[in-house]
């Protein structure tokens, strides 16, 4: 029982759910999720016991949600915060937001202004 309940969650946890039509449901494996570095996986999912974070120093659930908003793509790009893990900076003078990014790969970063909105960021990884 419990080998059955773990591979259910595995699936679910690791599966992103994508509807085709209303009729027809597909699901799609993000490999990602089985077996992520605990610093990364962090940004993501929040666990009930602070141990399960697996992390030298355990965050609270008020950090967590302030964490920048990623998605498992950022890490598989080799992406890394190398600064700033907050999602909102408050400032009145210039900032800079450092990202890792592998070598012989560019990254590409967009800030667009929406009249009335707030900064839209457009990112891209490509290889060189």
């Amino acid at each position: 029982m419990l080998c059955k309940e773990f591979v259910n969650m595995s699936v679910y946890v690791a599966g992103g759910v994508i509807q085709v039509t209303p009729e027809n449901v597909r699901y799609e494996l993000d490999e990602y999720y089985f077996m992520p570095d605990p610093h990364q996986l962090i940004f993501t999912h929040f666990p009930d016991e602070l141990g399960w974070q697996l992390l030298d120093r355990a965050i609270s659930l008020t950090d967590f949600e302030n964490l920048v908003p990623v998605k498992s793509a950022f890490f598989k790009y080799g992406l890394q915060i190398l600064g700033h893990r907050e999602a909102v900076i408050r400032t009145h003078q210039e900032v800079t937001i450092r990202i890792g990014c592998p070598p012989f790969k560019v990254f590409v970063f967009k800030k667009c202004l929406l009249p009335d909105q707030l900064p839209v960021f457009l990112s891209r990884c490509f290889d060189v």
